[in-house]
């Protein structure tokens, strides 16, 4: 297995637990940074997010490591 499959591996099971739903987050070490995902597709893991008007698709893995949930 070459290192870059296993440190995913890693971080793939250090964020598993965290659930991706519809909302606002923001990125965790840029908090000035709003995300609001505004769909997911829970079979291919992906969701989408907007910011101002831009739409992208970002991986569950991706969101899990860089976002955090917004508290309302």
């Amino acid at each position: 297995m070459k290192e870059s499959q296993r440190k995913y591996l890693e971080e793939y099971e250090k964020y598993k637990h965290i659930k991706i739903e519809p909302g606002f987050y923001f990125v965790k070490d840029r908090t000035y940074l709003m995300y609001e995902i505004i769909s997911v597709d829970k079979e291919k893991e992906i969701a989408s997010l907007q910011r101002g008007d831009s739409i992208m698709t970002k991986t569950f893995h991706w969101c899990r490591k860089k976002l955090q949930r917004k508290e309302t």
